[in-house]
């Protein structure tokens, strides 16, 4: 039951073309020298690619939509003035990931009250129904409840256990492509997503031990 309760929260890009894009990594060798050179439509042209799948990240960490954005609007601002320091070669997207995560981390470090949206922010538009699908009530209803609560776990976890769980259940990422995104060892990366299972387990167990 667990594991059915984290695979009903996954947003899937097949599922939803409001969700983020999934898939490999890419260097976006084709716009970086451009954008150097000051080439704002190839700036944009890198914003549209990425930002989607950005603005999902932070709303995964930090739970709010009006945060979210503005962390994402502010992510793209350092990007441009820091694009000059970004080495030719690599791969764009984990480069502004970290520098997205590190202002996701230090808006939840400064935040005093955390007032994470449950169930409304996320679900009305982050998730939709598989095509065709009918839901009565009563199990929409239960559907509902059983992400707010997981939703509290996953608020629970620390930091950086919460950004491995979103990766790899969310955007379903290799644990090779996390490691990449994060900029840790793949072991470490093993290690983190064991543990917040593990505790997401002992949190959830107790309700969902059918």
């Amino acid at each position: 039951m667990f594991e059915f309760v984290l695979n009903i929260l996954a947003i899937r890009v097949n599922n939803t073309s409001k969700g983020p894009a999934i898939g490999r990594i890419s260097d976006d060798s084709d716009l970086i020298p451009k954008i150097k050179k000051g080439d704002m439509s190839a700036f944009k042209m890198l914003v549209e690619r990425h930002k989607k799948r950005a603005f999902f990240a932070a709303l995964g960490m930090v739970g709010d939509r009006e945060a979210a954005l503005d962390l994402t609007q502010d992510a793209w601002v350092a990007v441009f003035r820091g694009i000059g320091v970004f080495k030719d070669g690599q791969p764009f997207y984990p480069w502004f990931y970290r520098i997205l995560m590190n202002l996701c981390k230090n808006h939840l470090r400064h935040r005093k009250v955390v007032d994470r949206v449950i169930a409304g922010n996320r679900d009305d538009d982050c998730f939709s129904e598989a095509e065709g699908a009918v839901f009565d009530t009563d199990s929409l209803v239960e559907q509902r409840e059983a992400k707010a609560l997981v939703w509290r776990a996953i608020d629970c976890l620390p930091q950086d256990q919460r950004e491995v769980i979103l990766l790899a259940h969310f955007e379903g990422l290799s644990y090779e492509d996390i490691a990449e995104l994060v900029g840790v060892p793949i072991g470490t990366v093993m290690s983190r997503l064991f543990y917040a299972r593990k505790k997401l387990a002992e949190k959830l167990g107790p309700v969902y031990n059918e």
